[in-house]
């Protein structure tokens, strides 16, 4: 949640105009309860989505999930059972989690996200299991970046700001 990506993208999304929630899964940080390795994790996101429509007036017809990492997994685990969520931004999604691939496939909007040198999410590997996946899809590569996008992140905000924006703008989708 704290980590200098997520910081940055909240803001310039809230900058924007669009509701920005970062939050922490189960035993992380100062979250109460224990990690689970993606058992319950969806749920947090669950409870995520639900508090922030219950505490604003975002458009539920509208919503984007961003994960990184470990979110990115669990984006992918949850969103096909929530027709609320309309696309996912998945930054650095750890392939090795992916490998055997989702339980229901998420066929709406989705990008990808990479550095450049990103060891857990190396292009190599994501390009042919983006390949297979159904539904619209991009890859967007950050020039430079490993993993956490440290020292990359106006790149990275600026790539997905500019995907969520240009979504966000299509009529119905």
């Amino acid at each position: 949640m704290n980590d200098t990506l997520n910081i940055a993208l909240a803001r310039k999304l809230a900058e924007t105009g669009m509701l920005a929630l970062r939050f922490n899964f189960r035993g992380v940080g100062s979250s109460q309860g224990q990690q689970t390795d993606g058992r319950l994790e969806p749920l947090d996101l669950a409870g995520a989505i639900d508090y922030s429509l219950s505490q604003s007036e975002g458009n539920p017809a509208k919503i984007c999930v961003v994960g990184h990492g470990f979110g990115a997994y669990i984006a992918f685990l949850y969103a096909p059972f929530d027709t609320r969520i309309r696309t996912v931004v998945s930054i650095s999604l750890p392939l090795f989690r992916a490998a055997s691939g989702f339980p229901k496939p998420f066929e709406r909007p989705k990008l990808f996200v990479t550095g450049e040198f990103d060891e857990i999410c190396p292009l190599y590997k994501l390009e042919p299991f983006v390949e297979q996946l159904k539904g619209p899809k991009g890859i967007k590569i950050i020039v430079g970046a490993r993993h956490l996008m440290r020292g990359y992140e106006d790149a990275a905000v600026t790539t997905i700001l500019k995907y969520v924006k240009n979504w966000a703008e299509m009529p119905g989708v």
